[in-house]
């Protein structure tokens, strides 16, 4: 098949300064993955491109064809801060769509698949209104700090963990983050918190 993956996150472990561990190596993992299989169209960040190709040329992966997206360096500072990093990646997804268009309408896709940011609460902008067949995930992201473990926060950081769980809930109700639900084919996830995150209407649907 002709695959659309959007791996905002997305770097092979060891590879330089954007490599993060965590969702940058999930990023990767499934995109190799999905490359060995099937023709792979990725959409990633630009900061990835210098450590993903110096990478590939020492490690090839031929299913693998890779589109860096980056947004206008003035807004570059959100990605300084833990609010500031969700917001650059929300408009990041709004621009990854209309080059998913332009992709769609030269290579007609088979699915999309979003990949990275894999947070079960941000919407999918290219899943909501790319018309393919549409699989999210796997998603993490509705774990809750417990109550006893907060007092040992400072005030700071107390105060990020409930703007955190705010967030969470209104994100979930974003219209482009409803549709992309009812759009999507499967929708993948890691943790018992995630799976009990997700609206009755869509669990038929869950992995």
């Amino acid at each position: 098949m002709k695959v659309l993956v959007s791996a905002y996150t997305c770097s092979p472990s060891g590879a330089g300064a954007a490599d993060a561990g965590g969702e940058y190596t999930l990023g990767w993992r499934l995109v190799t993955q999905i490359g060995r299989f099937h023709e792979a169209h990725i959409l990633l960040s630009r900061e990835n491109q210098e450590p993903v190709e110096n990478h590939l040329k020492l490690a090839p992966v031929p299913g693998v064809h890779l589109h860096f997206i980056g947004l206008p360096r003035w807004i570059g500072w959100l990605r300084d801060y833990p609010v500031g990093i969700q917001l650059y990646a929300y408009l990041w997804q709004l621009k990854a769509y209309f080059v998913a268009k332009r992709l769609h309408r030269d290579l007609r896709f088979d699915l999309f698949h979003h990949v990275t940011y894999a947070n079960d609460w941000m919407a999918s902008y290219v899943g909501a209104f790319l018309k393919v067949p549409y699989v999210r995930g796997p998603c993490g992201g509705a774990q809750q700090v417990p109550k006893p473990f907060r007092s040992e926060f400072s005030r700071r950081d107390r105060l990020w963990e409930r703007l955190r769980a705010v967030g969470q809930k209104v994100l979930r109700l974003d219209p482009v983050f409803v549709k992309g639900q009812d759009r999507a084919t499967a929708i993948l996830v890691c943790n018992q918190e995630s799976l009990e995150a997700i609206r009755p209407r869509w669990r038929d649907k869950v992995r």
